[in-house]
């Protein structure tokens, strides 16, 4: 029984590292919205080359079903691949918002700091 239970422990710990050592898996796991969704259907509003063009209603129903704020915490490694200035534009533009002062990646959303 006690070999079963640390096994259980060894293993929850290595699901718990395996997520947080996965930013995608995560935000999906803890903030609202789908991470595959936005990525397939918004990631030609979000690149870095090519001209800034709205985004599409598909891609902004997948933003307005997400909580950007939250998933800014989990944005670092995808901003190699996306532009996070583009991203934000997108959420504003589908009439979502983030609030002014959160830092998504390296890109700090304009505007003074909500007051907590």
């Amino acid at each position: 029984m006690r070999c079963s239970a640390f096994a259980m422990f060894v293993l929850l710990a290595a699901v718990t590292l395996a997520i947080g050592n996965l930013p995608g898996i995560s935000a999906q796991i803890f903030c609202k919205g789908n991470v595959f969704t936005i990525m397939n259907e918004c990631q030609d509003f979000v690149k870095f080359d090519g001209p800034v063009i709205p985004p599409s209603k598909s891609c902004c129903d997948a933003l307005n079903d997400s909580d950007m704020t939250c998933w800014c915490k989990y944005i670092p490694p995808f901003q190699r691949f996306y532009s996070v200035e583009r991203l934000i534009g997108a959420v504003v533009t589908c009439g979502g918002s983030v609030a002014p002062g959160t830092k998504c990646g390296d890109f700090i959303v304009p505007g003074p700091p909500a007051s907590s």
